[in-house]
């Protein structure tokens, strides 16, 4: 080992053992010592609190002023006056008793209530006085009795209550003539009371029956929602109106307790010579105050379940008025109305208004009157009436009658406050929310049809079902009343006859069957009554005279699909597209409607065809032309008068399915690119093409429908994939098949596109079925030891049958140059020692084409080119370039017809004896860009000459 090595090594041994001052990390916890608050500690290195404690053992690493939590209850041990007890932080008297368990945590001298009476240990005087009663837990004989301490006699009954406090025999003496009930037989059951017990204020002598005791004094009015007392005392009345002690239910209820407007709190007590409740106001005083009729009466279950007052006791309550603090609304129904005369069962033309008035605590107030009006005049919508009572809930109602424009109006409820004089002080009012006045007529602009799939595997399959849905709405965009019928027809197939919408939608359900239109094309068409569209300039609702209308004509089944009434005539007579005589489509042009086997094999069902009307005006004939007047339900008098309104119309809509073949497909193609037809060439199917690094990128495509005789598109559902081998795929646009419209019958796509002959045939057919299309080229990388890949498009119909195009063959790798020699024939590098040579190159790819239109241009810079010839795709073949600098150039033109490019010469040495010299023949092409102004040279091949 070298010596200048044994230092270096000697100087890591000591750093790495912290022995030395250069150590970057000393405690090796991975954190430099520059930015380690704790260089020599590796279990620390931040202290962001700045108090001397690392973070890691820093209980509180953000506060400055605490390290440590003893007792982990998140309270630092500085601040914690119980450090070590996790249940106390805090003593805020400062008596050693944390507050948690400090009965009085304010102040020093008491820490325990024992008998919970609020009165602390040391200032109680009997701090085990459970029940208060001044008796001692120790001595009382009843410790939680406040009205009971001593038993004398020991019977369990205490002396307060003991009719005989000395005889452990007798407790009670209910007709109070000295003689115990156990031993007197006249003695009334404690448990029947009778005409001997009495409700009243007072006992004994100060007994005054029939009389509930209240909380106000006399003269005085109880507030609005305010409370008071009510007491009564149950005495025996035989026995001088003393108290009776034995539980009685005693119940309490009043007139507006009755009503909702009052309540006790309880109703019902359990009384032991005394019951007393709380009456609470909830509205009794109404508008102008109330006098409450209370009544306290001593209740006894019949054995029925019913109750019967034995003994009554009643007072007079005065309640104040609350002042009204709102009206609120509570509901309309329903919400949704029809127009005057469109009401039905479910939809009526009319809706109930129901509104609340409250007082300022929230009480229901009765027998107030509150006002109706509308938000504004609208339609000929009017009210029932203008006023209305409030009820016991302080609920109130009005009608609303729909009039004949379609909208949406409120409610307005008013309640006038007087003042003392009687004047109107101010007023409280309160907004219903929207009612929709509407109508079952829809517009046609607010008329759709849609389907859930357009394509349906359903040319030979039976049952596949396609969800159609209607969608109606009216002149404002509101959806129709619910309940509005919408019907239905289709020119094959079967379909639900009609639905019912709700909020403007509704569905039906069509299945495939026969007989089906010989095009696969089914028509069906929808129609709901409705009325035409206007101008509303006023806002009021109603068409009046002078406003902007549309009037709609009838219509009719347009089966198929021409625009056109037509009657008696063939269905789908055109099946040359191209008009070239030959016919694109195979269906029986005499047939309308076809019935279709399990194998897609189809017979006429139909040949007769002849579209039906859509009737409005029911006068059997077909009037596509309206009368000038506004076609509706909501005119003015005047625009009535004039003879708008007089009729409605029937608004339709229709819709196009195609049914698409379930198991099977046609495939076409693939077809190439053509940049001078600026499509792809559909005349002939590409069986190579050039897609190397010379030949570039190239796009293909094949057209693909669901069978030759209709050329419709694939059913939804269908997949679409491409298969390859050794080929790249830049872009395409295959995958699932979603739901696709059918395009246009020919005779309308046609007056639509300005086309002729092949670009006519080639666009309709692409519109009518699908163009799948990639962009391909070589890949990096390739395991092809012929140079050529393959790709081809596979269609995987419904029923999971596989479809596959013809293969197209890649060549991946581009132009194959051959030089021959007549001298040597198949030449790598040329020598021209001996003799001079003739020379044929050839180039062409694997797929037999030549270059791409351009220049080829040979060039040496050891020789002599002469006789230039070419052939093939190759010609115009020169020597010397324009200018006359270059001798030894030879110039051949290559166009676009795709044979092999061909091209011979002479070579002979020049006049210097050069050796050999590398790569002095070259062979390159020149296309032009005319976009960008400048030639691409692209570098065919080089040889080396020898002369």
């Amino acid at each position: 080992m070298p010596r200048f090595i044994l230092p270096i090594l000697l100087i890591s041994f000591l750093s790495a053992c912290g022995g030395g001052s250069d150590n970057p990390d000393i405690d090796g916890d991975g954190i430099a010592n520059g930015v380690d608050a704790f260089p020599r500690d590796a279990k620390e290195s931040m202290d962001t609190d700045g108090d001397g404690v690392g973070d890691n053992s820093d209980a509180f690493p953000a506060d400055e002023t605490e390290t440590l939590d003893s007792d982990l209850d998140g309270v630092g041990d500085n601040t914690d006056a119980f450090p070590n007890d996790k249940d106390e932080t805090l003593d805020l008297d400062g008596d050693g008793v944390g507050n948690n368990s400090d009965a009085f945590p304010d102040d020093e001298n008491e820490t325990l209530d024992s008998d919970g009476d609020g009165v602390g240990d040391n200032a109680d005087e009997f701090p085990f006085d459970f029940d208060n009663d001044g008796i001692p837990d120790l001595t009382d004989m009843f410790p939680q009795d406040p009205n009971e301490s001593i038993d004398s006699d020991g019977d369990g009954v205490g002396d307060n209550s003991d009719a005989f406090p000395n005889d452990k025999n007798q407790t009670t003496d209910s007709n109070c003539d000295g003689v115990g009930d156990n031993t007197d037989v006249e003695a009334i059951p404690d448990n029947t009371p009778g005409a001997g017990i009495g409700l009243g204020d007072g006992v004994g002598d100060a007994y005054h029956a029939g009389v509930v005791k209240t909380g106000l004094n006399e003269g005085e009015t109880l507030s609005a929602n305010g409370s008071t007392n009510v007491m009564v005392h149950v005495v025996e009345e035989s026995c001088d109106n003393f108290a009776l002690l034995s539980p009685q239910k005693i119940y309490f209820t009043s007139t507006c307790a009755q009503l909702g407007l009052a309540e006790f709190i309880p109703a019902m007590v359990i009384a032991n010579g005394t019951a007393a409740s709380v009456y609470h106001d909830m509205g009794c005083g109404k508008a102008d105050g109330a006098a409450d009729s209370v009544v306290a009466y001593l209740g006894v279950d019949d054995g029925s379940g019913n109750v019967i007052a034995m003994a009554t006791a009643r007072a007079e309550i005065n309640v104040a008025p609350g002042q009204v603090g709102v009206i609120k609304f509570m509901q309309a129904v329903p919400s949704i109305i029809a127009l005057k005369g469109l009401g039905t069962e479910n939809t009526p033309s009319s809706s109930i208004v129901a509104f609340q008035v409250v007082n300022e605590f929230g009480n229901y107030v009765s027998e107030r009157t509150v006002h109706f009006e509308l938000d504004y005049e609208y339609g000929n919508a009017e009210l029932s009436s203008e006023s209305a009572i409030t009820d016991q809930e302080g609920k109130v109602s009005v009608v609303l009658k729909a009039g004949y424009a379609t909208g949406t109006v409120k409610i307005k409820a008013s309640i006038n406050i007087l003042d003392a004089n009687g004047d109107l002080d101010y007023t409280v009012t309160t907004m219903s929310a929207p009612i929709r006045m509407a109508t079952s007529l829809g517009t046609q602009s607010n008329f759709t049809l849609s389907a859930d799939v357009l394509n349906p595997a359903a040319w030979e399959w039976n049952d596949s079902l396609v969800n159609i849905t209607a969608r109606l709405g009216d002149h404002y965009q509101n959806s129709v009343v619910d309940g509005t019928p919408v019907y239905f027809r289709a020119t094959g197939g079967l379909i639900e006859a009609s639905c019912l919408t709700e909020n403007g939608i509704c569905s039906v359900k069509w299945y495939s069957r026969n007989p089906r239109p010989a095009d696969g094309i089914v028509t069906i068409v929808a129609q709901a009554r409705g009325q035409g569209g206007y101008q509303d300039s006023n806002g009021n609702g109603l068409y009046d005279l002078g406003e902007s209308f549309t009037a709609y004509g009838e219509s009719f089944e347009d089966a198929n699909g021409n625009g056109l009434f037509d009657e008696g005539t063939a269905y789908q007579p055109d099946l040359d597209i191209d008009d070239d005589g030959a016919n694109d489509f195979s269906w029986d042009a005499a047939a309308y409607q076809v019935n279709v086997a399990s194998s897609g094999d189809s017979s006429v069902a139909t040949t007769y065809f002849h579209e039906e009307i859509i009737d409005s005006n029911q006068n059997g004939i077909l009037d596509p032309t309206p009368a000038n007047k506004y076609q509706g339900v909501n005119c003015s008098e005047s625009a009535e008068a004039d003879g708008h309104c007089a009729e409605q119309i029937d608004l339709v809509k229709t819709l196009r399915l195609q049914l698409s073949a379930a198991k099977g497909t046609h495939i076409e193609g693939p077809f190439l690119w053509d940049a001078n037809l600026d499509r792809y060439d559909t005349s002939s199917v590409a069986t190579c093409v050039d897609a190397s690094g010379s030949g570039g990128a190239k796009s293909i495509a094949w057209r693909v429908s669901d069978s030759v005789q209709r050329r419709n598109h694939l059913a939804f559902g269908s997949k679409v994939s491409l298969v390859t081998e050794d080929v790249s795929i830049l872009s395409d646009n295959v995958g699932e098949i979603q739901s696709i419209s059918p395009v246009a019958v020919l005779p309308v796509w046609e007056a639509g596109n300005n086309l002729t002959g092949d670009d006519k045939r080639y666009n309709y057919l692409v519109s009518r079925g699908h163009l799948f299309s990639a962009k391909i080229l070589r890949p990096e990388l390739f395991s092809a030891i012929t140079g050529m890949g393959t790709i081809a498009l596979k269609v995987a119909t419904v029923d999971d049958t596989e479809l596959l195009s013809n293969t197209l063959d890649v060549d991946l790798l581009g132009a194959r140059v051959t030089l021959v020699s007549n001298l040597e024939g198949d030449v790598t590098s040329i020598n021209l020692e001996e003799n001079t040579q003739d020379f044929t190159l050839m180039i062409k790819n694997a797929c037999g084409a030549g270059l791409e239109a351009g220049t080829l241009v040979i060039t040496t810079s050891n020789g002599i080119i002469s006789n230039p010839g070419a052939s093939g795709s190759a010609g115009d073949a020169v020597v010397g370039t324009p200018d006359g600098i270059n001798d030894n150039t030879l110039n051949a033109t290559v166009d676009s017809s795709g044979a092999p490019t061909v091209v011979t010469f002479t070579l002979s040495k020049d006049s210097e004896i050069s050796g050999t010299v590398l790569n002095a023949l070259n062979i390159s092409l020149s296309v032009p860009d005319p976009e960008f102004g400048f030639d691409h040279v692209t570098n065919i091949a080089d040889y080396a000459v020898k002369d």
